[in-house]
């Protein structure tokens, strides 16, 4: 089988979904299938770059549109060089772009959703391209009772979560917490979904001995100008809560699991329809507890234990925060491996992956 994996930024290290991605490709390859890559970035995929072809994307409205249809006559023929069977993305924006090749090569495709859009319209382009595809599977019901809406009664999801692999957990999980709950971890992508200025109103309300790890792109002076103005705004937060010698910004990290085996608690603080964090998972992959916020599919991941999570607020992450630190050491390192248990069996690679596999197989059989 031959497969197309359309991305924006094709990486191994960048996101959840982007990680995944990237996994399922090596997975691919190391199940005899050959895997091709179209992406607007390539970072750090698991493909051959001689397999990767590098163009934008994005709508006519944005790139302008002669080197929209440019675009597409490259992946066109692409597609028919290599005699692609089957495309598999989980980028929006590209919905008329794979409809229209579709209709061009006639190749069969599959949109895995593992996004909430949080836009109030979907916009007329995407929702008639999202209506043109073979298949479609998303990572949980929070995500694809979202997409219901857009496509037609007869057009049905499939259900498979986004899977991670536990094969390093006994190997890091051992290492030494701080004898007192008080090593925060944020990591994923600095915008204002994200809620990171959240977790910093938070933070200022708990004692001096906390402090906080930030993991991701952080450049306001290179940020599209969105992310920059939020990226400025949390700078500047920073210093008006007097947080300097508390919080520590590391940049983008492309190996998280030393970090998350050196903190205490992992925070995800989103205030957007979150679908599945990849960094709960990550977390307690490790055994290192993580929580998050209700929102999206966060309460999912926990099986509605609240235990896990709160509203997103302040005051509630800093109540969450203290309440853990609070915990008897030992009983929290139990409840944290029964849920680590629990997201092993829900979400273990190894099973995810080879139903995706049986998907993309049983649409080009």
């Amino acid at each position: 089988m031959r497969v197309l994996i359309l991305e924006t930024y094709a990486s191994a290290t960048y996101g959840g979904a982007e990680k995944s991605m990237s996994a399922f490709s090596e997975y691919l390859e190391n199940a005899g299938h050959e895997v091709f890559v179209v992406c607007e970035k390539l970072m750090d995929y698991a493909v051959e770059k001689e397999r990767v072809l590098i163009l934008d994307t994005q709508p006519p409205g944005v790139q302008g549109h002669w080197s929209y249809l440019r675009s597409l006559l490259k992946v066109r023929n692409f597609v028919k060089k290599h005699r692609i069977e089957l495309l598999l993305t989980h980028t929006i924006h590209a919905f008329p772009f794979i409809r229209l090749l579709k209709n061009m090569t006639e190749i069969r495709t599959i949109l895995y959703f593992k996004w909430v859009y949080n836009e109030e319209d979907l916009g007329y382009l995407n929702s008639w391209g999202i209506k043109g595809m073979d298949h479609y599977v998303a990572i949980n019901t929070v995500v694809g009772k979202y997409w219901e809406t857009h496509l037609t009664p007869d057009q049905k999801i499939t259900y498979i979560p986004d899977g991670i692999s536990f094969e390093h957990s006994q190997q890091l999980c051992t290492k030494q917490k701080s004898e007192n709950l008080s090593k925060l971890l944020y990591f994923g992508r600095i915008i204002e979904g994200k809620g990171l200025h959240l977790l910093l109103e938070a933070l200022v309300l708990l004692p001096e001995t906390f402090t906080l790890r930030v993991l991701g792109d952080f450049d306001p002076g290179l940020a599209n100008q969105k992310i920059s103005d939020y990226q400025c705004k949390i700078q500047e937060l920073v210093v008006s809560l007097g947080l300097q010698n508390r919080v520590h910004f590391e940049g983008h990290v492309k190996n998280v699991q030393p970090f998350i085996s050196e903190s205490d608690l992992v925070v995800v603080p989103s205030i957007v329809e979150d679908a599945q964090p990849f960094s709960i998972l990550e977390s307690f992959a490790l055994n290192r507890p993580a929580i998050g916020t209700n929102r999206g599919g966060i309460p999912k991941i926990f099986q509605g234990d609240s235990f896990w999570y709160c509203d997103p607020h302040p005051e509630a992450i800093f109540k969450k925060i203290q309440e853990f630190a609070d915990m008897d050491p030992q009983q929290l390192s139990a409840r944290t491996k029964k849920m680590g248990n629990s997201i092993e069996e829900r979400y273990n690679i190894t099973n995810t992956q080879s139903q995706l596999l049986e998907n993309c197989w049983l649409l080009v059989n």
